[in-house]
């Protein structure tokens, strides 16, 4: 007869065997990709450059910490180009992903002893969308994330130890602290401190003391670095606290309105759990569902099934919480729904999630093993079907953009409504980017003048000019320059009608080839307009 006994190296068992199957499903996806997180691709020139520098204040301590990492590689010839940067770069964030995953482990152990309901827990903490996308690729949030769970472990593995207590969570805080200049967000899993230290451990003076100190010092250090790599003081004031260093890009990210923020609340949360593809809002999935295209209908439908999953998982276990009075996840939750909230245009963007699957492991323990495991177990297949799906178009398009880019010279301009080409490290030409132009940079009155500058070298002084933007896109493109006061010249007119690619290859991309004519035109109407 199996005893109770028996039964814990059995479900510790379960335990390992789910985190081997996640840090798997983490190992194969990174090593089949080919087209990486722009995000984190843009920070490696400069990393294989010859010395360090501080970044944004959002990531002020990141391009530091990849210089570290990839110029040593490049001193010793391992690495000597960008694609072979992105391979250390892509294996820290996996392994940082698995520490990840152990910390959590470790967490869980300590707040439950039924080894089938931690791993049941944990697996659906793994499969989250925004784990799966971000620690498989490369970005800045991976390491901090990895960082702040790994500290708040430690923390509630020692909470109930009158010795320990103290010391656990001030190590704690100073991992969020060091995790905040590496990724700015990851600031927020201070809220998560409840959770791993009771209340009077929080009081101490000491650890009041560390704590103010700490979130002093995030702040302070993020403009210090800034001021000495010459930002102007009340600019580094203003990115410690706002982000983005031009206003109009802050304010593209965020409409202020009410609505916004409950539906960025109510539908950016399920995608924490399950990722949709291919959305574009509420407003565009409706549309999907209304088009006359049955493949558009199919996607929208599938979206909407999605989002109904993540909804239900994600809302039945915060409803847990509440019945439980569980006011520790529930802030933990609150806290980290800020950023998609805030940031209410982009409420599905991965990068705020990348703490969620702490409060939806600990949520998932209130409920049966089987119950956790069959919603897992969905979401598993769910986002894993998406990511293969990525991969394989990623494959294919990284094949196509190889033969397609051979084509091109130094003097091929690529101009876009976007950040940058696709594949940007590998593109040999100059670029137009209208977003990638009008969107960085400090002063929106210098980009303005700026993507003139690049519009007019594009059509006046290059080879060729290739576009993966038509005028199918042009109100798109009008809402752009709208957003940020750009009326220098109309860009709805350097727009051309959809031509046939003039590049030879079957490749995904849609491209499009200016004629000369067109060049010309474009050109008299840039070099007329700045000249005014």
């Amino acid at each position: 007869m199996r005893t109770a006994g028996a039964d814990v190296p059995r479900r510790e068992t379960i335990e390992l065997v789910v985190l081997g199957a996640l840090a798997a499903v983490l190992v194969m996806a990174a090593a089949s990709r080919q087209d990486f997180i722009e995000d984190g691709v843009r920070h490696l020139p400069e990393a294989l450059a010859g010395h360090p520098h501080f970044g944004e204040a959002r990531w002020i301590m990141f391009p530091p910490l990849l210089f570290a990492l990839v110029r040593p590689l490049a001193a010793i010839g391992l690495v000597g180009s960008i694609e072979a940067a992105i391979q250390p770069f892509l294996w820290l964030s996996v392994a940082s992903g698995i520490v990840f995953l152990v910390s959590l482990g470790v967490w869980l152990r300590a707040e439950s002893t039924d080894g089938a309901r931690r791993a049941a827990a944990l697996l659906l903490a793994g499969s989250c969308a925004p784990f799966l996308t971000l620690y498989s690729d490369i970005a800045e949030p991976q390491i901090a994330g990895a960082m702040a769970v790994a500290g708040l472990a430690y923390a509630r593995e020692r909470r109930d130890d009158p010795l320990g207590a103290e010391h656990g969570v001030v190590v704690a805080i100073v991992a969020i602290a060091c995790a905040a200049l590496i990724y700015q967000g990851t600031i927020l899993a201070f809220g998560m401190l409840p959770l791993v230290a009771s209340r009077d451990t929080l009081l101490r003076r000491r650890v009041l003391g560390v704590l103010c100190v700490a979130m002093a010092t995030v702040p302070v250090v993020m403009v210090a670095a800034q001021a000495v790599s010459g930002t102007p003081l009340s600019l580094a004031l203003e990115t410690a606290v706002a982000g983005e260093r031009n206003p109009l890009a802050r304010s593209f990210m965020t409409r202020p309105s009410a609505g916004k923020y409950v539906v960025a609340a109510l539908a950016g949360a399920p995608q924490g759990i399950v990722r949709l593809k291919d959305f574009s809002g509420l407003r565009g999935l409706l549309a999907g569902l209304q088009a006359s295209d049955t493949r558009t209908v199919a996607l929208a439908t599938a979206n909407v099934i999605g989002l109904i999953l993540g909804g239900l998982i994600v809302w039945g276990l915060f409803a847990a919480a509440v019945r439980a009075r569980d006011w520790r996840v529930l802030l933990a939750v609150a806290v980290i729904l800020i950023l998609p909230v805030l940031r209410n245009q982009q409420y599905a963007y991965s990068k705020f999630f990348v703490l969620w699957p702490v409060p939806v492991a600990l949520a998932a323990l209130r409920y049966r093993a089987r119950s956790i495991a069959v919603a897992a177990l969905l979401v598993l297949f769910s986002n894993g079907w998406l990511l293969a799906e990525d991969i394989r178009r990623g494959r294919r398009l990284h094949t196509s953009v190889q033969q397609l880019y051979g084509g091109a010279g130094p003097t091929t301009c690529w101009m876009t409504s976007g950040w940058a080409p696709p594949m940007p490290h590998l593109w040999p030409g100059i670029t137009a980017p209208i977003l990638g132009t009008l969107a960085t940079g400090s002063d929106p009155a210098v980009q303005a003048r700026q993507l003139t500058r690049s519009l007019r070298r594009c059509f006046c002084d290059s080879a060729s000019v290739w576009t993966d933007t038509t005028s199918r896109d042009g109100p798109m493109v009008a809402d752009l320059a709208r957003h940020f006061d750009y009326g220098v010249v109309d860009l709805t007119t350097v727009l051309v009608d959809p031509l046939p690619a003039g590049v030879p290859g079957d490749t995904p991309l849609r491209v499009q080839i200016y004629s000369n004519q067109d060049r010309e035109r474009i050109c008299r109407t840039v070099t007329a307009a700045e000249i005014r």
